[in-house]
């Protein structure tokens, strides 16, 4: 099962008790598991997902997460 190190960002880092503000949260999830797997997993409300990144790069919500990595999580974000 794939181990993941998960970062929020914004308003979303009150999400989970365990995040830790530099370091993240170490999760592991089933192999197979998506994005909006985890997002469900973790119990969070997809509205208040803007932008994922995985290792670096932007990822949909029906990305497959099988190898380990970091995956950032952002707030959306607006203003003008």
């Amino acid at each position: 099962m794939p181990k993941l190190t998960v970062k929020f960002y914004g308003t979303l880092q009150k999400s989970l008790d365990q995040h830790d503000a530099e370091k993240g949260v170490t999760i592991t999830v089933p192999k197979g598991t998506t994005v909006a797997g985890l997002i469900r997993i973790l119990n969070l409300d997809a509205r208040q997902i803007g932008m994922v990144t995985f290792n670096g790069r932007t990822v949909a919500s029906d990305q497959t997460l099988d190898t380990g990595g970091e995956l950032k999580v952002f707030q959306p974000i607006s203003g003008g």
